[in-house]
């Protein structure tokens, strides 16, 4: 049986299920101010003490004429501010340049790269499993809601997952966090979670097709599926081929 829009189905279920969670949290530096205790005053002491009598005031001296105020110097002229520097901007994907060609072959941009190893749909998950490192999470086993349609096998590393057929055939990558965080995933093209959707133009070409949600690419049985949220970025890129057995 030929896969169909299940797996697409799957990532549209998927990234609306995913929630963000925030929490906030916040100190504050209450400071006290000392209080200075201030002495008392000893005016007993000159209570006490006898008046001395006054002498004649002497004749005052004649005040000495006041010389005119020196002109005050002109203000120099503050120097113009230096201009600021432009802002540490996380010039991270302004800086960045694709690693493919965003014209090179669709399975060269769409390949995925994770702990040294790359990989596409249709290819065998146990000629790369050694090179993953530890997974995850246990794997599990699916069945899909189609009469006849074989077990599906799970299998999740930190910020991917892998649905693999009866035969053994990768049959989708799933980059996300949703069951395990991890950045360390990358398109062959560059592209990575929590980049932007101008960023995925910019490294893989124009999409096939986008709305308000994703973008997609497609050539021939295969499509990546590329979903983002405000303020997030890119959170889900799902690769699926519709010809692959189930």
């Amino acid at each position: 049986m030929k896969k169909t829009v299940i797996a697409k189905a799957a990532a549209v279920i998927l990234a609306a299920s995913m929630s963000l969670a925030l929490a906030s949290c916040g100190s504050s530096d209450s400071s006290k101010e000392g209080t200075v205790s201030l002495g008392a005053s000893d005016a007993s002491a000159a209570e006490s003490a006898p008046a001395a009598e006054s002498t004649p005031a002497e004749e005052s001296a004649p005040a000495e004429e006041s010389t005119p105020a020196e002109e005050s110097a002109p203000a120099e002229e503050s120097a113009p501010a230096e201009e600021s520097a432009p802002s540490a901007e996380s010039a991270a994907e302004g800086e960045r340049t694709p690693e493919v060609a965003a014209d090179a072959p669709f399975a060269e941009r769409f390949r995925v790269k994770y702990n040294g190893a790359d990989f596409y749909v249709g290819e065998k998950f146990a000629d790369i499993k050694d090179k993953l490192g530890k997974e995850a999470k246990p794997s599990s086993v699916s069945k899909p809601c189609v009469p006849g349609s074989q077990d599906i096998a799970n299998y999740y590393y930190p910020g991917l997952t892998f649905q693999v057929n009866y035969e053994g055939t990768i049959i989708n990558i799933s980059i996300g966090e949703e069951f395990a965080p991890g950045r360390d995933v990358s398109l062959a093209g560059g592209l990575k979670l929590g980049d932007t959707v101008d960023t995925a133009r910019k490294f893989l070409g124009e999409p096939t097709a986008s709305d308000e949600y994703h973008i997609e690419y497609s050539e021939g049985s295969v499509s990546v599926s590329i979903y983002d949220r405000d303020e997030e970025g890119i959170f889900i890129i799902s690769i699926s081929d519709n010809d692959l057995p189930f």
